[in-house]
């Protein structure tokens, strides 16, 4: 099987978090959502544990109560979620902002997808249930991207 390098370096090299380009009106269809899902699942797992569950959050008081959640976390670790302005030429701000600005506007996603662990972690230091978590949430965030969708 042969790969576009090209292509495939781009995605790579431009996936990033994306929050204040989030596009709070497009119709993103549950069958998408799935596809990246069947994507992500294909990871390296840890230890060869698939234990991930995935939320896929569509209903507007839970993705606001989550939201709501969301805020309250970040200002108790220091997150001031006041919008500063866009025009800061720090990357440390810039970052700031665009953080700010996700935890503003949460609640509009259109489709807010959480990847979970199920079970315990050993506190071995092996990889495992924590471990693999990672592996399938960058892979959903690159299918997303691939697809024209942002995510954080």
């Amino acid at each position: 099987m042969e790969f576009n390098l090209e292509q495939l370096d781009a995605l790579l090299s431009t996936t990033q978090a994306v929050r204040r380009r989030l596009d709070f009106d497009r119709d993103v269809p549950d069958e998408v959502v799935l596809r990246c899902i069947d994507l992500a699942e294909q990871a390296p797992s840890g230890g060869n544990l698939t234990s991930r569950r995935w939320l896929v959050i569509r209903d507007p008081d839970t993705k606001a109560r989550l939201a709501a959640l969301y805020r309250d976390a970040g200002e108790r670790e220091g997150l001031d979620t006041t919008e500063p302005p866009r025009n800061s030429a720090s990357t440390r701000e810039r970052v700031r902002a665009s953080a700010a600005y996700l935890a503003q506007h949460l609640e509009r996603v259109p489709v807010l997808v959480l990847v979970t662990i199920w079970g315990t972690h050993d506190g071995s230091g092996r990889p495992g249930l924590f471990d693999s978590v990672l592996q399938a949430a960058w892979s959903f965030c690159l299918a997303l991207r691939a697809r024209g969708l942002g995510s954080a």
